[in-house]
């Protein structure tokens, strides 16, 4: 049987669908997602959230996006206890692994909604480069770009 799921976010009010993520992208998202969990747990620093969990960066009109890996803070993270609906602020820290099917202006536009609601750290992961940029600001430049061999 085939068929075709997909996942869907809100950007400045459009409906925004792509297919689900492939495995080489999952296994990709899964290693910073494995050790920010891991550090934050060590350190009870807050809640690591898995792929698809919902932020609401933005109200009229609606942005809701789902990084593949987020953190957020202890404090801020205890507010939404109970709460089964989307996460009503932005991460701290935002990781997006690009996929093959993703353009620069999607990647851009994540990026950008996630630093604009407030996100502290946005990491955008690029397979094709096997390079991470960490982005701190919208009126600064990437801080860094890390390589891997």
């Amino acid at each position: 049987m085939s068929f075709e799921r997909r996942r869907v976010e809100r950007g400045r009010g459009e409906v925004i669908t792509r297919a689900p993520a492939g495995a080489v992208h999952g296994e990709i998202a899964m290693t910073p997602g494995a050790l920010i969990y891991a550090f934050v747990r060590a350190h009870r620093l807050g809640v690591v959230y898995a792929a698809e969990t919902g932020f609401v960066l933005a109200r009229d009109p609606d942005t809701v996006r789902a990084p593949d890996v987020a953190f957020v803070a202890a404090e801020r993270a205890a507010q939404q206890r109970g709460n089964t609906g989307f996460f009503e602020s932005p991460p701290d820290l935002a990781v997006e692994v690009v996929s093959p099917n993703d353009t620069a202006d999607d990647v851009e536009a994540k990026m950008l909604d996630y630093l604009a609601a407030g996100a502290h750290v946005v990491w955008v992961v690029r397979l094709r480069t096997r390079t991470v940029t960490v982005y701190r600001s919208l009126r600064t430049a990437p801080v860094e770009t890390l390589f891997s061999s």
